[in-house]
């Protein structure tokens, strides 16, 4: 029986190392949507530092909300609660290098848009 599905696309021509939603208001265990994530955190400076030696591009996406009262985040706001540690500018959400400024990797439509086509013509993630 021939496989029809699943096949191996390999690894592209031109890689990046996309984190996705690795900020302290997910991985520090005393906020309000955080745990500890400390093995989740090695990984990724891990795998962060293994694509910058291998001269890849590293972008990073997370979760972060215009208005202080919540009311650019939806309906996910209001059944959440406690979305205050993902105000822009906050502690929880602070901007790191090479974030991609209110991308949403789970929800933003145009997020292959949002990446430099030259480089990210296939999205390691």
């Amino acid at each position: 029986m021939t496989q029809t599905f699943g096949q191996s696309l390999g690894w592209g021509r031109n890689p990046l190392l996309l984190v996705i939603d690795v900020t302290r208001a997910f991985t520090e265990p005393d906020r309000p949507l955080g745990s500890d994530a400390t093995p989740v955190v090695t990984a990724a400076n891990t795998l962060i530092e293994a694509a910058r030696a291998g001269n890849l591009p590293v972008m990073f996406t997370r979760v972060a909300y215009e208005n202080a009262d919540l009311s650019d985040a939806g309906l996910w706001s209001k059944k959440i609660g406690s979305l205050g540690d993902l105000v822009d500018g906050g502690e929880g959400v602070a901007e790191l290098d090479g974030y991609l400024r209110g991308i949403d990797a789970f929800t933003e439509r145009n997020l292959a848009a949002n990446l430099d086509v030259e480089v990210a013509l296939n999205v390691i993630g």
